[in-house]
């Protein structure tokens, strides 16, 4: 397993959980949501119709929350293509709800749905990046001045220990997953189990460390 596979696994091991998942988005997006099980999560599986296997890595969680399609991506290297990726995602989305596997449940509600889309990436990688930014797919057209009906943008947050010290309070599972690998980067070693147990972060992401501790362990030093 690369390193940068192992990371974006790890991020998305822990915020499939649809609580830490809830309050991650109430904290990036400023919402208030309460419910987690007012979450539909729409890509866990790999045979899952939003899984292009030669166009994508499992580094994204895609969910419908009240009437809103929400996609966020963690990356350790700001991909400026992403917006036309999302726009991919978006389409196939429209298509389930349309015609597919989502009709039942969101048919009534699809185009309000894909009109409230939400495009996020989270950044964890080692270059300088600002603590926020926008990727715009209309920074991918050959003529920068075309007009365009075309409008996808996706906001960009430094997730890195310190660049977003608000997001970190309002998520404590978002602050505990950044100190973590904050701390494994700068020791540049992988971890033990004594190393898991006795870390404050444990505190936090208790349930999901119980579980899974052996897939930590098994994660390659951080460069």
């Amino acid at each position: 397993m690369g390193t940068k596979k192992g990371q974006d696994r790890l991020f998305r091991s822990i915020f499939i959980n649809k609580d830490r998942l809830l309050e991650l988005y109430n904290a990036i997006d400023g919402t208030n949501y309460s419910d987690p099980s007012a979450i539909t999560i729409i890509n866990t599986e790999y045979d899952s119709p939003f899984y292009y296997s030669n166009l994508r890595a499992r580094n994204d969680i895609e969910f419908i929350i009240g009437n809103s399609f929400v996609c966020i991506e963690h990356q350790l290297s700001v991909d400026p293509i992403t917006p036309l990726r999302m726009f991919m995602y978006l389409g196939r989305l429209c298509e389930e709800m349309l015609e597919g596997s989502l009709k039942e449940k969101y048919w009534k509600d699809a185009l309000e749905i894909a009109a409230n889309s939400r495009f996020f990436v989270l950044y964890c990688g080692e270059d300088d990046h600002p603590a926020e930014g926008i990727l715009k797919i209309t920074d991918l057209f050959a003529d920068k001045g075309a007009k365009s009906g075309l409008i996808l943008d996706v906001v960009v947050l430094n997730i890195n220990k310190g660049c977003n010290p608000e997001l970190e309070e309002k998520s404590k599972s978002l602050a505990a997953y950044v100190n973590f690998i904050a701390r494994e980067r700068k020791h540049l070693v992988p971890v033990s189990v004594g190393e898991i147990n006795g870390c404050p972060d444990d505190k936090i992401l208790k349930d999901y460390l119980a579980e899974n501790s052996q897939e930590v362990i098994d994660l390659p030093p951080i460069p």
